[in-house]
């Protein structure tokens, strides 16, 4: 029996942490149009720790932030994977929340 904290991957992002909103992660149109929101995503994550899917849950009310919430994801976080009983790496997946807030 595989325990359920076993699973569990750790998030560890390369790059820009997700609260570092700039203007070059905003879809053009959003930004000009002053558009923000929170994007519910299920990503599924490799053995090797990438990001090798994503599922939009809930979603922004705006098919571009939705969009640009799984691209920005697929392309630039990285985890720890989850490991099986015997401490080998395993597919698995992690729930998360995208905030799109207008940069200052």
């Amino acid at each position: 029996m595989i325990r359920a904290w076993l699973l569990a991957p750790i998030l560890a992002f390369v790059g820009q942490a997700l609260s570092a909103q700039t203007p070059e992660d905003y879809p053009l149109d959003a930004l000009r149009e002053g558009r923000q929101g929170t994007t519910s995503l299920r990503l599924a994550v490799a053995k090797d720790g990438s990001v090798k899917g994503c599922l939009i849950l809930e979603s922004s009310g705006h098919v571009d932030l939705d969009a640009a919430s799984c691209e920005r994801m697929i392309r630039r976080a990285r985890f720890k994977p989850a490991n099986d009983q015997n401490g080998a790496p395993i597919d698995s997946t992690y729930d998360m929340r995208f905030v799109w807030k207008i940069p200052q």
